[in-house]
């Protein structure tokens, strides 16, 4: 958020703050602020709010931080796979 801020020269008055996104939305529900988060968070959820495109279009980067690759179990392995697949998709 703030290489966001920075990009744009943004220099906003933060009285609240968190990390939690659904707690924003109760936040911004009643009436304390606004967010700026991604899509995968906002999608599908159903709150009190009014939904806002960045423009320009701003992307952040995904990433699998794992111990060594050649140990996973299966499971892990098979998560792995997974998130690659349904991110590519989502692009």
């Amino acid at each position: 958020m703030v290489e966001l801020f920075d990009r744009f020269d943004l220099n906003p008055s933060i009285a609240y703050s968190t990390n939690e996104s659904f707690a924003a939305f109760a936040m911004i529900e009643n009436g304390l602020g606004m967010t700026i988060t991604n899509r995968l968070i906002t999608e599908g959820f159903q709150a009190d709010v009014v939904r806002l495109t960045v423009v320009p279009p701003q992307h952040i980067s995904f990433g699998i931080m794992i111990p060594n690759k050649d140990m996973l179990s299966p499971a892990a392995r098979k998560f792995v796979q997974y998130a690659k697949k349904t991110m590519a998709e989502s692009l």
